[in-house]
């Protein structure tokens, strides 16, 4: 109790002007809300790179430098394009009296990174209904055959293109097509990712 009375009488003593130390709250650290600030950044650009994720991957530079970069990315349709200037049907005599398709063409890799080469489908429509589709084959792109071997019969393929095709290269390509749908008329040439 002496000890109360002791605090008192020296609180009593101290003039009223001088705060007293003890009834002050502690002083508050600055605030920092920068950091907070970058974090809110860094988590809304990561979210809207996830949400809009497929928008983003058709962007041939970042998929051309995610590739470069090792980083496991699926091939796409989008990412070749078959030149149509470059298609050129074509009847070949063979040696027995019969005539094979010929179809010579060439491919863009639109990428600026290696790739292995896609299968073309070749879609072939009806002569008298040009929207209906009679048959679809998927064929590799193969070593080219020569002049010689497409003329015996039978026709032996080339086995499939191995070689990756280069950055923002091209390669040509010819199909040997034996046997039609019965009535075709036009066909259609789209590259297809593995």
């Amino acid at each position: 109790m002496a000890t109360r009375d002791a605090a008192h009488q020296a609180a009593a003593d101290r003039p009223d002007d001088e705060p007293e130390m003890a009834d002050m709250p502690p002083r508050r650290k600055s605030a920092h809300i920068w950091p907070w600030l970058l974090a809110m950044l860094m988590i809304t650009i990561t979210a809207g790179f996830w949400l809009q994720q497929e928008q983003w991957l058709d962007n041939r530079w970042l998929r051309s430098t995610m590739i470069n970069l090792s980083i496991p990315m699926q091939q796409r349709d989008k990412d070749w394009l078959i030149v149509p200037e470059s298609v050129h049907p074509e009847w070949v005599s063979r040696n027995d009296g019969g005539k094979v398709l010929l179809i010579r063409g060439k491919l863009n890799n639109l990428l600026a990174c290696e790739l292995m080469a896609p299968d073309v489908e070749i879609t072939f429509y009806a002569l008298n209904q040009p929207d209906q589709v009679l048959e679809t084959q998927r064929l590799p792109i193969s070593m080219r055959p020569d002049e010689h071997a497409i003329r015996q019969i039978p026709f032996i393929k080339p086995e499939a293109d191995s070689t990756p095709i280069g950055p923002l290269s091209s390669r040509e390509f010819v199909f040997v097509m034996e046997k039609l749908p019965d009535g075709s008329g036009d066909f259609t040439l789209t590259p297809r990712a593995h």
